[in-house]
């Protein structure tokens, strides 16, 4: 006859579970040194080309085409995305098949369409197995996807993962302690 509240016996009743350990985030020296300078260039077109010369990326090898941009020149919003996935390995798109329709999707949701917003890979190669990318492979295309952000100047940018914030912004690497 009295009520209960089961929130308040569940939180009880259950113990605070281990935090999950986290992927150790780069370091701050690794992140303010890359190891190219992409200042020099100019264009969309001339960081597309240098990334297609730029022979000694660990993740090129393995790669079938580049997946690094789309779209126009002056976006009000650029998305980032983290690497390609097979599909986009294989297109050169930087969202493919059902990513690029849930993307589009998603923009519809909101009154954007695919063709108003800019997309950038962090990683213009894809990383085999799906595992996460490690800083080695990283850090040597950050200049390139900077200089492209100062290329492009959205008004607005949404990372698609934990990496654009965790090495574009220098944030925590856990997507949830990014929010707050």
């Amino acid at each position: 006859e009295q009520a209960v509240d089961r929130f308040a016996e569940s939180a009880k009743a259950i113990p605070p579970a281990a935090k999950p350990v986290a992927a150790p985030a780069p370091s701050p020296t690794a992140m303010a040194a890359p190891t190219v300078d992409a200042s020099g260039l100019n264009s969309l077109t001339e960081i597309i080309t240098a990334l297609n010369f730029l022979d000694n990326h660990p993740l090129k090898k393995s790669a079938t085409k580049l997946s690094f941009f789309e779209g126009p020149g002056r976006p009000r919003i650029l998305l980032i995305a983290d690497s390609p996935r097979k599909e986009e390995d294989r297109s050169g798109l930087v969202f493919a098949d059902k990513a690029r329709l849930l993307v589009s999707n998603m923009l519809a949701a909101i009154g954007l369409k695919l063709d108003d917003v800019a997309l950038i890979n962090l990683l213009p190669w894809r990383v085999l197995g799906g595992r996460a990318p490690n800083a080695t492979e990283v850090m040597p295309s950050l200049p390139f996807v900077r200089r492209a952000v100062e290329l492009l100047q959205p008004q607005a940018i949404l990372a698609f993962s934990a990496l654009p914030g965790q090495y574009l912004g220098g944030a925590d690497a856990s997507v949830q302690r990014q929010r707050g």
